[in-house]
Parts: structure tokens; C-alpha cells; sequence
């Protein structure tokens, strides 16, 4: 009786114990995978950058993943935003040595405005406020359409900003850092080839043809299309396709959205 009972006592014992094991086993399973699948998310290659990237935006800026259309051979692109402030940030990383090489930073408001109230003493302080250790190098009024915007260029120890800013509430809107990347010796490795290429020939640049604009009317910014999606109006002449001229015999095209690919009067190519 006594040797059934250990018996019994020794088989609860290792059921209970296989039990717990297969179930640790499912636990493991399911939390390693998820781990793995984070990890794996992205090149092994790109984690430096990205923690790069990741130390030039606010800490509230969420990573929104890889720019694959900006990638070149020698670049990588990754987006964050942040919900806080509205912002986008598209950081631009050097891939040989994880450096930053620019942030491009989107702002929430429309920059362009018709009245301006704003002067440049006012700018300058803003800028200063923005970037107490800057220098600005210059502050000018510029004019897309009719609607105007200053746009201020300031230059750090790291890099150099372009901003462009609202003159109406003084808001900046989107700005360019142009970031000072110092490359070691090891690191810029073989020097290129001190043979100049041969000099394409010249061809008739082509302007291009803006597809956003921004309404003079009641400041909406349109992504395409002829007339304002929020008044109606309709776009000014001025924003439509420019007028291409060959640069040789000076010919020039009714049609500037559709034009040859070479000139009909000299036979100079149109780059396109």
C-alpha cells in the first residue's frame, strides 16, 4: 500500500513538473518571437544610424520608420513626428559613419501670409530666442505668389538652419539643418579620381512646374489643382507652369507642359 502511494506521489509530481515546463516553454516561445520580429525590423546595419537620428529630434518624436525612395548609396533617410507639436522630422544619416548629414523639419502652420506685421528686428529676436548660441547670418522678406515670409539662416557649432517664419505671429514653420560633418582619414578612405569627366553638352533646362500653392484669399495651402479647395478661388497666373525659352535660338514653347525633345528652330535638346 505504502509503495502505491509513493508511486502515485512521484508520477503527480512529474506531471505537474512537465506541465509547468511546456507551458514556460509556450511563454518563452511567444515573447522571443515578438523580440525578434522588432529587432529584425530594419538591417542590422542601420542601427547606429538610427540611434543617430534618433539623438537630433525631440524625445517625444516617435520613429515612423525608413525613407526607402531617399535612400541613395551613400545615404539613409528616416522619418519621426511628433504629436505634441504637429512636427515631422526627416533625418538624413551619412551610412559609411553614422553621422547626422541634415534635418528637415515640417512645421503645422503656413508660413506665407498677406499682411505682414512682423519687422526684421522682430525676426531677429525670435531666431535669437530659437538658437542662443547661433549667429544669424542673414534675415530676408521673400515672396511666394503674393504672400509673403521671412526666411533667417543661422549657423551653429554643428550646423547651419534655414527657417522659414510666419510675419504675421512670428510662428516658424519648416527649417533645413545643414549639419557640419568632420570626416577622420579612416573614414573618408580613398580619395577619388582627380580626372574631370567630360562635360555633357549643354541642354535647354526645363523650369519645374510647382504643384502646391498657397491661396492669397484665406492662406490654404493647396496640394494641386487650379482653384482653392477651401474659398474656390482661382490659382494665380503667375504660379501656373513658366514659360520655356531654348536657351540657343530663343524659341519658345506654347505649351510648356508638353514640350519637344529637341528644338524645332535649332534642334538644341530640352532637358527634361
Amino acid at each position: 500500500m505504502l509503495k502505491k502511494t509513493v508511486m502515485l506521489f512521484l508520477a503527480l509530481i512529474l506531471i505537474i513538473s512537465a506541465s509547468a515546463g511546456f507551458a514556460a516553454e509556450n511563454a518563452n516561445g511567444k515573447t522571443g518571437k515578438a523580440v525578434k520580429t522588432e529587432q529584425s525590423k530594419y538591417p542590422a546595419a542601420y542601427e547606429k544610424a538610427i540611434l543617430a537620428a534618433k539623438a537630433e529630434v525631440p524625445v517625444a518624436a516617435v520613429f515612423q520608420g525608413l525613407l526607402n525612395e531617399q535612400e541613395t548609396d551613400t545615404t539613409v533617410a528616416f522619418l519621426f513626428f511628433d504629436n505634441n507639436t504637429l512636427r515631422a522630422y526627416e533625418v538624413t544619416v551619412i551610412k559609411k559613419i553614422n553621422k547626422v548629414k541634415t534635418v528637415k523639419i515640417g512645421g503645422s502652420n503656413i508660413p506665407g501670409s498677406t499682411t505682414v506685421n512682423k519687422t526684421v528686428e522682430d525676426i531677429e529676436e525670435i531666431v535669437r530666442l530659437e538658437y542662443p548660441d547661433g549667429k544669424i547670418t542673414s534675415i530676408e522678406q521673400k515672396y511666394e505668389g503674393n504672400l509673403s515670409y521671412y526666411e533667417a539662416q543661422v549657423e551653429t557649432q554643428r550646423f547651419t538652419a534655414d527657417i522659414k517664419i510666419n510675419p504675421v505671429t512670428g510662428a516658424i514653420g519648416s527649417r533645413v539643418l545643414e549639419y557640419k560633418v568632420e570626416m577622420t582619414k579612416t573614414e573618408v578612405g580613398e580619395q577619388p579620381s582627380k580626372e574631370e569627366p567630360a562635360k555633357p553638352e549643354k541642354q535647354n533646362p526645363v523650369p519645374p512646374v510647382p504643384t502646391e500653392w498657397m491661396c492669397g484669399n484665406c492662406g490654404t495651402l493647396n496640394h494641386e489643382g487650379q482653384f482653392c479647395i477651401n474659398c474656390g478661388i482661382r490659382r494665380p497666373a503667375e504660379m501656373n507652369a513658366p514659360v520655356v525659352k531654348c536657351n540657343k535660338c530663343g524659341w519658345a514653347s506654347a505649351d510648356p507642359n508638353n514640350l519637344p525633345n529637341f528644338c524645332p528652330e535649332c534642334g538644341n535638346p530640352f532637358q527634361h
